[in-house]
């Protein structure tokens, strides 16, 4: 319930050059937390991540580990969680997953989260850390990230400032040439879709088509390698098995 005051609060907030530095600084807060009958969500950028973290985990003596990368993996964080556990996950855990927790856990201080990257801006960042001290319960956060850079001066708080800055330059040089653009290319894929699927009776087809269309209008490249792209689709390029399934289909 939102009248519910916050427990949440933050305990590490800090980056590493070295890679050997950072994952020894996630380790000892793991089992730090762990020590202290509480549970850990570590938040990873990818599933290879994940996936080394896990066995890193285990090297450190802890047996109690799930991992949640895919959507198939949804089990383990709508189970009760105890205490001692580590749950090694990507970001998909860290939109709208609801963790509940123990009495014994909550008691001993909650579930804390560690986010093992830099996220790609504050609101994805906070909805992280937001797995933890849910309904105004007892928990808390850490942000430990590797940092690429040749300043050694650098603090965390001027690499998020940089992040802001990239983000509101990002947002600037979509502009209206940009909206122009995919408009036309939009309008392309209409004609196609109107064309070539309105009287195609195979919804794979369609749902193959439409996702594909999906991925070229949200990928980052270019208006031209997106036109490419969308020309290599009309084509059959991109769902040959679609197009030899709308022959056949044709043909009968």
């Amino acid at each position: 319930p939102p009248n519910l005051k916050s427990q949440l609060t933050k305990k590490t907030e800090i980056f590493f050059f070295d890679q050997s530095r950072w994952e020894e600084k996630i380790a000892n807060e793991i089992k730090e937390i762990i020590r202290d009958n509480r549970s850990v969500l570590l938040i990873c950028s990818s599933i290879k991540k994940g996936e080394y973290f896990k066995e890193m985990i285990k090297r450190c003596g802890i047996t109690n580990i799930k991992t949640y990368f895919t959507e198939e993996d949804k089990n383990v964080v709508e189970e009760i969680l105890g205490q001692k556990y580590v749950i090694v996950a990507t970001n998909l855990a860290g939109r709208g997953t609801d963790i509940k927790i123990t009495d014994d856990l909550e008691k001993a201080g909650g579930l804390h989260v560690i986010v093992s990257f830099l996220p790609m801006n504050q609101r994805v960042e906070d909805q992280n850390y937001g797995r933890a001290g849910r309904n105004g319960q007892k928990g808390s956060y850490s942000l430990i990230f590797k940092y690429n850079s040749d300043n050694p001066f650098l603090t965390v708080d001027a690499i998020k400032k940089k992040r802001e800055e990239d983000e509101k330059r990002m947002v600037k040089n979509f502009n209206e040439k940009d909206l122009k653009n995919d408009e036309e290319l939009f309008e392309d894929y209409c004609e196609y879709r109107k064309k070539y699927l309105k009287n195609c009776g195979d919804d794979y087809i369609k749902e193959d088509n439409e996702y594909s269309w999906g991925l070229i209008f949200n990928s980052k490249k270019s208006y031209e390698e997106k036109k490419k792209m969308l020309q290599n689709l009309k084509n059959g390029g991109l769902n040959r098995r679609s197009e030899e399934r709308f022959s056949r289909n044709a043909e009968t």
